[in-house]
């Protein structure tokens, strides 16, 4: 599946992952701000067709500027909200 994760800055990563929970976890310990699922979407496809559509917003990594049109993306996606509390 393909996921929308933001941390407590503001930025959004975008990335895959077979277990989102578990990917999740093992993002947030190295990550001091807490990690929120934005989005997910339950797909096979290759996360890095999302890092082309909205390369005009990459900051580095698979993360990216929380800009209008990837949050409107984002918004239009049937939203899981998770988060993560440790």
């Amino acid at each position: 599946m393909i996921y929308f994760l933001q941390n407590g800055q503001g930025s959004i990563k975008i990335g895959k992952s077979v277990d989102i929970c578990h990917r999740l976890t093992v993002l947030q310990i190295s990550c001091p701000d807490i990690l929120t699922v934005l989005a997910v979407i339950p797909t096979e496809s290759d996360d890095h067709i999302y890092h082309d559509r909205f390369y005009k917003f990459w900051i580095r990594g698979e993360w990216f500027s929380p800009a209008q049109p990837l949050l409107n993306f984002i918004a239009s996606i049937q939203n899981i909200r998770i988060s993560y509390h440790t």
